[in-house]
């Protein structure tokens, strides 16, 4: 699947081997250079599309150059992904009224 963010469009794929970065095991990560949005392929699927949507933050961030100030990014990442995945979850109609083409 591809998802497309501001003018790239990120390659996503689910993997197995564990995705280490500075020495920490990760659920997920963004590549901008190869254009991947990767995800750990055990986690269950409530997990996997938190995660995803905390990567899909980070790119947002990186392409339209939000300014986060002092902001810990990765603070606000996860959290705008999981508040962002729970209004997804909870409003079964939402993404039909958002693509509704007038």
């Amino acid at each position: 699947m591809n998802i497309r963010i501001g003018t790239f469009n990120y390659n996503f794929e689910e993997v197995i081997e564990p995705i280490i970065r500075n020495f920490n095991q990760c659920d997920g990560e963004i590549d901008y250079r190869n254009l991947t949005i990767s995800i750990d392929g055990k986690l269950t699927h409530q997990k996997k599309v938190r995660t995803l949507m905390h990567e899909i933050f980070h790119g947002m961030i990186k392409e339209y150059n939000i300014d986060i100030g002092e902001l810990d990014e990765e603070y606000l990442v996860d959290n705008l992904g999981i508040a962002t995945y729970q209004v997804i979850k909870d409003n079964s109609k939402l993404i039909d009224y958002i693509r509704k083409v007038n």
